[in-house]
């Protein structure tokens, strides 16, 4: 009995620590997520255009992710080639439109929650 004791309460201090662990996470996890929906309200009130269309490229995208599909070929990845694909031809066309000299302009409100 003395042995089941010693156990249980080693046992119970390691659950403890494993709940105080998780309830960490969890709070940092919130934290992140906070931040995330934060920058992106930003975003959207800045640059309205450009976030919308980001929007509908990263919905097409999601829906061509979550659709089921034939096998990729032989030597072919699936996800990740996609993934990489979309994301350099999205940072080739923002470049192009940023050596054209193309930007959204902004208010002196949003130039000053930028600082």
């Amino acid at each position: 009995n003395t042995l089941s004791a010693i156990r249980f309460d080693e046992t119970q201090e390691l659950f403890k620590k494993h709940t105080q662990t998780l309830l960490d996470m969890k709070k940092d996890l919130d934290h992140i997520f906070r931040r995330i929906r934060e920058l992106k309200g930003k975003l959207s009130r800045q640059y309205p255009e450009a976030f919308q269309a980001a929007e509908v490229q990263v919905r097409q995208w999601e829906e061509s992710v979550m659709t089921p599909t034939s096998p990729p070929p032989d030597g072919a990845t699936s996800l990740g080639a996609a993934a990489t694909e979309d994301f350099t031809s999205h940072v080739t066309a923002v470049s192009e439109l940023q050596a054209e000299g193309l930007e959204v302009p902004r208010t002196e409100e949003q130039d000053s929650t930028l600082h």
